[in-house]
């Protein structure tokens, strides 16, 4: 397998696994026609920035290759900050990736996530235009989908395994052809900002602002959040922070209620897009 930046030329899509095996995937992910997802795309991204895509809408993989949106989306730019979970498309801004792929044809959907040591893969599931379907009939659909999932990587592990050895290397936003940095970065800016946040010793609570109804944080949930930010799993928190799971778990569902957020996985995405606010603008007052 060879590291050089792929070229999105027309032989690259006449060769590469991944294009020439659309047929395939696009007969295995007929059924889902019956939920109203018609588009279909699987998605893995290596420690090393290179890349393995199986899907049944070949013009638009094409199209966002050949006019760099791959630069611009969270999916290329974090992969390595995702954990196993789900996210609604309407969680995340709509352009430019969004709104390209509806003069595709591509409308609602969710993408599945899940994680492994090397590499972190994407399930990438769509309603057409001429069928949207609402975020409530996706989630009611979800378990479905993660069955299809383990089916789609046990009957697909053959074209899977073709594409990995000739991988798409391309260069994301922050211009390198590798691993993307952009989000770590980011990361790193936000749990710098929560900390000069608790530096200030005598503030009780933090101000979200107009968008959030002016909601606030307390302490402990900002010093979970920043806990939660670097990874800490629940019993590491428990641990460093001298209390009990059960208190973990309502810090957790408080901070999420607060942000608006049903799961973690939503959480980090309000936490990635509102960095900047909770680095700069937050109110900070005290309080009981």
């Amino acid at each position: 397998m060879g590291s050089a930046r792929s070229e999105f030329n027309e032989s690259f899509f006449e060769r590469n696994p991944s294009f020439a095996a659309t047929s395939h995937v696009v007969e295995f992910t007929r059924p889902l026609i019956s939920l109203g997802l018609g588009y279909f795309t699987f998605d893995r991204h290596y420690l090393d920035g290179s890349r393995v895509a199986l899907t049944n809408h070949a013009q638009w993989i094409r199209f966002y290759w050949e006019s760099g949106l791959f630069r611009r989306a969270v999916f290329e730019n974090w992969p390595l900050q995702f954990s196993n979970g789900h996210i609604l498309w309407n969680w995340l801004s709509r352009e430019p990736i969004y709104s390209a792929a509806a003069s595709h044809g591509i409308d609602n959907g969710v993408t599945i996530t899940k994680r492994f040591q090397q590499y972190c893969d994407f399930f990438h599931f769509g309603a057409l235009s001429n069928n949207s379907i609402s975020d409530d009939i996706i989630v009611k659909n979800i378990e479905y989908l993660r069955r299809f999932v383990s089916l789609f990587e046990y009957k697909m592990k053959p074209l899977i395994r073709a594409a990995a050895r000739d991988r798409i290397f391309a260069c994301v936003s922050n211009g390198r052809c590798g691993q993307a940095a952009a989000g770590k970065v980011d990361i790193d800016a936000f749990e710098d900002g929560l900390s000069d946040l608790l530096g200030k010793r005598d503030t009780s609570r933090f101000y979200l602002g107009e968008e959030f109804g002016h909601r606030y944080l307390t302490r402990g949930e900002v010093i979970l959040l920043k806990e939660l930010t670097a990874g800490a799993s629940c019993s590491e928190m428990s641990e460093k922070l001298n209390i009990s799971n059960g208190a973990i778990d309502k810090h957790i569902k408080n901070i999420k209620e607060k942000l608006g957020c049903k799961t973690l996985c939503h959480l980090g995405f309000v936490v990635g897009r509102l960095d900047a606010k909770v680095m700069h603008s937050f109110s900070d007052k005290r309080g009981g």
